[in-house]
């Protein structure tokens, strides 16, 4: 993903890393920058093997199983549900036809 100050990717043969560019830092200094996203700020991370090591796709239909479970369990609403994939698809139908168009278009409600 392309911004005005940076760009971001990820890979899902890499799921534990974040591609990072940044134009605010000082020419000299910019360069792509690898972010592990598998440190103990993760909150799936303490059911796992130490920070710094890799969990895997599969790893995150646990993690989604073990939400789900907990959420029946204490009755709360689970997410993302089925509105949030809604809106989500209304936001990509809106990009594709920005794209198609060149104008700006608004998400359908």
């Amino acid at each position: 993903m392309n911004g005005e100050k940076g760009s971001i990717y990820f890979d899902l043969e890499d799921v534990h890393q974040l591609q990072y560019f940044s134009h605010d830092e000082p020419a000299h200094l910019q360069g792509w920058r690898t972010i592990l996203v598998t440190g103990s700020e993760n909150p799936y991370m303490a059911n796992w093997w130490v920070p710094g090591c890799v969990i895997g796709y599969e790893h995150t239909f646990v993690n989604a199983l073990a939400d789900f479970l907990k959420g029946v369990e204490k009755g709360e609403r689970l997410r993302p549900d089925f509105r949030d994939a809604l809106e989500t698809q209304a936001i990509a139908e809106a990009v594709f036809e920005s794209t198609a168009t060149g104008q700006r278009v608004n998400p359908a409600a």
